[in-house]
This record gives C-alpha cells, sequence and structure tokens, in this order.
C-alpha cells in the first residue's frame, strides 16, 4: 500500500490522514513531479512501476520495466523517468506521455538510487555493486561519465543540491558521504556519518544535507561549507527515507522498524532546533526511498466541484424569461442558487468519498501480508543478540550473530576488550570492568554490513562464603524468532 503525504496548511504535515492507495505488492521507490500533481512508485517485488494522479486519486495501469526496480527519479519537465533496476543491473527510460518503456541502458552493477540535475540534463545513478556513480545524459540516454565514488562497493542513497553544483551519495561499506563536483566528476572529499547510512537530502538552500543511518536509528547533520557533520538527531527504528520541506523547516524521515513489533513511523524533524517534534504512525514496512516531498503543494481538487456552478447559472436567462410568467420567474432564485452552497461546500471530502471503495479496500489481505520479507531479502543489516547486556565480573556472554536480510556466509566479531572472533554464535567471558562496544561484522562476498552495541561491565560483587553456587548471568534469556533481530533493540535503549 502506498501512502500519500499531504498537507494544505504545513506542507507534508499531515501523513495518511489525507488517503491511502493500493499500489501493487512491494512499494519502494518513490519520486514526485515538480508540480506536485503526480507520483510515481516502484513495485519491488512485481518489476513495475505506477503513476497516481494526486488530484483524481487515481493509479495508472502497471508499466512494466526490469527485475527488482529500486530508485526513480523524474526530469523537472515531467517527461521522463529513469528507473534503476538492481537484479539486471539496467536503468529503466520511460516517456510518461505514454507510459511506455523506450530504452534500457545496461552496463550497471546493482543500481540502486537516483536523482536528476536541476536543469534536467543528467541522471546520476548509484551502483551499490561497484565503486562507481554513472551519469547519464538525458538527451541520448547514454552514459556521459562515472565518478569513482568508493574503494569498496556499497553506493545507495543519492541526491543533488539545488544548484546542481554537487552531488551528494551515501555508502552503506564506508560508512561515509561522498561530496562529488558535478563538473569535474571527482570526489573532493567523504564525511563520516552514522551506521549503514541509507537514503540522503539537501535543504532547498543547499546548506545542509540530511542523511538516515539506518543501522544508528540516527539523522546526521551535515553542513555544506564545512562539509562536517553539526548536529546527530536520534529517530525511530531503521531509519529509511528523507526529505526536506519546500521552506526547508522540517525534515520527515522514515523509520521502517526491524520487525513487526516495532512501530513503523514519520519522525518529524524541526531543522532550527535539530529535534524531533513529532513521531507519525504509518502502515507495514515503509521505505520511501527517494523524493517524496515536491517543491510545490498540492491540495484536494476544488475546481472540478466549484466549477459546475457557472454552466447552472448560465443557461438560466433563455428558459426562465421566456414563458414570460410570473409562476416561471418566481421559482428561479431558490432553484439554482440554493444548490450553491451544497457544491461549494463539499469540496474536501467528495476527494475522498469516491476513493474509499474501490482503493482502500483490497488493500487489506493481499499487500499488507508479504510486506514484510521481500523488501529485505536481498541486502544484508546486520544484527545480533546475547545473553546478557550488563554485568559483573568475570561475566561470560553468549552472542547469536545474524542479520535481516541476505544470507551472510561470515561473521567477524570484535568484543571491544581486544579479543575478536569468526564464530557465528560466539561466547565471551570479560574479566575487566569498563563499557566495552561489541561490534559484529557479516559479509556475503558481495556486501557487508557492520553493527554495534555496548555492554557495561562492572565490579564483582562480594558472595557470602556460605554459599557454593557462583553468580550467574546465564538465566538472562532473550527470545527470538529466527531470522528477526533482537539485538537492534538494545541500541535504542
Amino acid at each position: 500500500m502506498f501512502e500519500i503525504v499531504m498537507g494544505i496548511d504545513d506542507f507534508l504535515i499531515q501523513l495518511v490522514k489525507y488517503c491511502n492507495i493500493a499500489v501493487g505488492n512491494d512499494p519502494y521507490g518513490i519520486t514526485v513531479t515538480q508540480d506536485g500533481s503526480k507520483v510515481y512508485v516502484t513495485d519491488f517485488k512485481a518489476n513495475n512501476i505506477y503513476g497516481i494522479g494526486i488530484a483524481s486519486n487515481t493509479v495508472s495501469s502497471p508499466i512494466k520495466v526490469g527485475s527488482t526496480p529500486v530508485g526513480v527519479a523524474i526530469t523537472p519537465n515531467g517527461k521522463k523517468l529513469y528507473v534503476a533496476n538492481s537484479a539486471d543491473n539496467t536503468v529503466s527510460v520511460i516517456d510518461t506521455a505514454t507510459n511506455t518503456v523506450t530504452k534500457k541502458i545496461t552496463g550497471l552493477t546493482k543500481p540502486y538510487g537516483v536523482a536528476i540535475s536541476p536543469d534536467g540534463s543528467k541522471a546520476y545513478v548509484t551502483n551499490a555493486g561497484s565503486t562507481s556513480v554513472y551519469i547519464i545524459d538525458t538527451s541520448s540516454d547514454i552514459f556521459a561519465g562515472k565518478v569513482q565514488e568508493s574503494s569498496n562497493p556499497g553506493a545507495y542513497g543519492i541526491a543533488v543540491n539545488p544548484d546542481g553544483s554537487e552531488i551528494y551519495t551515501t555508502d552503506r561499506q564506508t560508512n561515509r558521504v561522498s561530496v562529488i563536483n558535478s563538473n569535474s566528476y571527482t570526489v573532493t572529499t567523504t564525511v563520516p556519518v552514522g551506521n549503514d547510512p541509507h537514503g540522503v537530502a539537501v535543504s532547498p538552500d543547499g546548506s545542509k544535507v540530511y542523511v538516515v543511518n539506518h543501522g544508528s536509528n540516527t539523522v546526521s547533520v551535515i553542513d555544506t561549507v564545512s562539509n562536517s557533520v553539526t548536529a546527530t538527531v536520534p529517530v525511530g527504528n531503521d531509519p529509511f527515507g528523507v526529505g526536506v520541506t519546500p521552506d526547508g523547516t522540517k525534515v520527515y524521515v522514515v523509520n521502517r522498524g526491524v520487525d513487526n513489533r516495532q512501530p513503523k513511523t514519520i519522525s518529524v524533524i524541526d531543522t532550527l532546533t535539530n529535534t524531533v517534534i513529532q513521531t507519525i504512525t504509518v502502515g507495514t514496512n515503509p521505505k520511501a526511498f527517494g523524493l517524496f516531498i515536491t517543491t510545490t503543494t498540492t491540495t484536494p481538487p476544488t475546481t472540478p466541484i466549484i466549477t459546475p456552478t457557472t454552466p447552472i447559472i448560465a443557461p438560466t436567462t433563455p428558459p426562465i424569461i421566456t414563458p414570460t410568467t410570473p409562476p416561471i420567474i418566481a421559482p428561479t432564485t431558490p432553484p439554482i442558487i440554493t444548490p450553491t452552497t451544497p457544491i461549494i461546500a463539499p469540496t474536501t471530502p467528495p476527494i475522498i468519498a469516491p476513493t474509499t471503495p474501490p482503493i482502500i479496500a483490497p488493500t487489506t489481505p493481499p499487500i499488507i501480508a508479504p510486506t514484510t520479507p521481500p523488501i529485505i531479502a536481498d541486502e544484508l543489516h546486520a544484527s545480533f543478540t546475547s545473553s546478557a547486556t550488563s554485568g559483573t565480573l568475570p561475566l561470560k556472554v553468549y552472542f547469536y550473530g545474524g542479520s535481516t536480510g541476505g544470507t551472510p556466509t561470515s561473521w567477524t566479531w570484535d568484543f571491544g576488550d581486544g579479543a575478536t572472533s569468526t564464530e557465528q554464535n560466539p561466547a565471551h567471558i570479560y574479566t575487566e570492568t569498563g563499557n566495552f562496544q561489541v561490534k559484529l561484522k557479516v559479509s556475503n562476498g558481495a556486501e557487508s554490513s557492520e553493527y554495534n552495541n555496548y555492554i557495561p561491565i562492572t565490579e564483582e560483587p562480594k558472595v557470602p562464603e556460605k554459599t557454593n553456587k557462583p553468580i550467574t548471568v546465564d538465566d538472562w534469556i532473550f527470545i527470538g524468532i529466527a531470522g528477526t533481530l533482537i539485538g537492534g533493540l538494545l541500541l535504542r535503549r
């Protein structure tokens, strides 16, 4: 299910309360036209893209693209869409006038994020399976160049500043943001951020860059003059997408949640104080990967309802004057003027009323049920649980490594006291006091992911001599479902 972010008084202050629209099986990437009249959403599972008319709340027929479409972006004139198909290493080019694929660009390696230059001349595509960002000439739809973004594969999210001079990409492997000069196609600097950065967005004035750190449950605020992180804002569980309002006063962060027990929310950040001022609960498995806030707000359509008043009043002159008799002229006032109130009054509700039966009804059983497992199927997201989160010396802790997606083939542990392990589920005994940062890095050969957590260890308490039973924390039991990473909760206590 796709949930429209819509507002009147405060740009996009209302989420989901306006309407819910069913779009395919697994919505993932999103982009909005500059006038806010249309939204395009990729269907990660069904290999489709859908267009949604905001005024009518109608969904176009699915447009078939490549395998596993993720990121999507539209040119400023609204004529072309570029869709990154991560599984078959292509980018589909769509003519929005005909809703047809006009070209499929090959030669990429697991493309994910897509962004368009402000003048519409270039499309920038990140490649999670390589170290490069590809540049596509939108006039010919051929490669115009590429940028060596990192020494390790992992480029994911991408955004362009308002004047088009700088491109910002997130790198999930190095936990950094690359700053790319759009004229020379070179990386001018990299900025360290939180763990596993995903989405990225630039403020309308270009002074700030906001990065969601999926593995740290935070948003890094980067000053674009100094290219340094000036604030780190805690948000919800597993943040994924991010967007800035057109006036730059608020940032919206989509928190996906690692499993069904964690809330799925939107965190609203005040950019003046860099604090969360509102949390909005949304539907299952939200992502919003891409541009989901437009530079122009679109309100529910009122003109289709008000305009009919003109044709009703206009024809009154011929039919009423022709009979010339008083009985016919007398009733002209009530029947023509009185309907104007009920026509104008329901401007807001009529939009919602017709959409309820056809759009919302089918969404409950078929769409919500399958969303959780398939999204993260091919993405590694390291996490772990432990038999204890704190304790006294000596403390033996059992660790259980895993990932919310993908299939790890190797595990590298750092227990924070100099000891390491390559077992999936190791046990470790702490013999010194301290606040130990435990790190787990999982890999499957193609990609890797890292997760950190802290275990505080205090002095051993004095135990009466009469007792022979040692103090143990083995009775601390964390119950989890296979594949569900309870350890992610420990970081957010």
